[in-house]
């Protein structure tokens, strides 16, 4: 509603007081299988495989962000067996307390792996060396098919208007920033973000783009599974400043 306000409203854009490039990695493993839905097992296998390496590789030190509650249990319970071989403590949300719980128990120990749905994407606070590393395992689009969703789908393609541009994608570009910025909270922090998700990159002519170019600047590392894993070790551990590829 700001548009009919123009004479009586003043706006100012704030820089960063993050060094982004500095601070952090944005890490697009390549050849991960892309997900097909909720109960995609292919997908659902191959990104808890890299899951496990990548927090073993950060010694925990671990947000996993994820779309769906379903799919967090089933990575949950799948992992915590190994994490704990290697003294990793897992904890879920919904499985093990509630966000503000977890989120104290997670800063106290730093050997943490912590997997969270839905408001773990926004107003986590986790900074500092605890958190070295986030994980977006999908790009966090909203089902089409609930019912608030269905029906501004409909009211949008009555008056003739794409309900993906006007309404799905930019609330996953925005969800998908709140997500990258529970990585650098304070000047001092530094880590990397890991999309699992092979769209980010396959889909760069429709939408990928889109959510790449808003995000504030982070060196990018797009490479094979285990190309990006060695670059993200180097990176979190202080040893790399370069990046496996650039994309334009």
């Amino acid at each position: 509603g700001l548009d009919g306000l123009e004479d009586q409203v003043e706006f100012r854009s704030v820089a960063s007081p993050f060094d982004y490039a500095r601070q952090s990695l944005l890490c697009i493993p390549r050849g991960l299988p892309e997900p097909r839905g909720g109960g995609d097992e292919a997908f659902t296998q191959a990104a808890g495989d890299y899951i496990l390496r990548l927090a073993s590789i950060a010694e925990g030190r671990t947000l996993v962000l994820f779309t769906a509650n379903r799919m967090l249990r089933r990575v949950y319970h799948r992992l915590r067996p190994a994490l704990e071989e290697q003294g990793i403590l897992a904890l879920a949300q919904g499985v093990d307390g509630g966000r503000s719980r977890l989120a104290e128990e997670f800063l106290a120990n730093p050997r943490t792996v912590l997997f969270g749905a839905a408001s773990f994407w926004e107003g986590v606070d986790l900074p500092g060396d605890a958190l070295r590393c986030v994980v977006l395992v999908r790009l966090p689009f909203r089902p089409p098919n609930t019912p608030l969703v269905e029906a501004r789908l409909e009211a949008l393609a009555r008056r003739g208007e794409d309900g993906f541009r006007r309404l799905s994608l930019p609330e996953a570009v925005i969800r998908f920033k709140q997500g990258f910025g529970r990585l650098i909270r304070r000047a001092g922090d530094h880590g990397a973000v890991v999309v699992l998700d092979p769209r980010l990159i396959g889909r760069m002519d429709s939408y990928g783009r889109a959510f790449l170019e808003s995000l504030p600047g982070p060196r990018l590392c797009v490479g094979s599974a285990d190309e990006v894993l060695r670059e993200f070790g180097a990176w979190i551990h202080g040893v790399s400043m370069r990046s496996v590829g650039l994309m334009g």
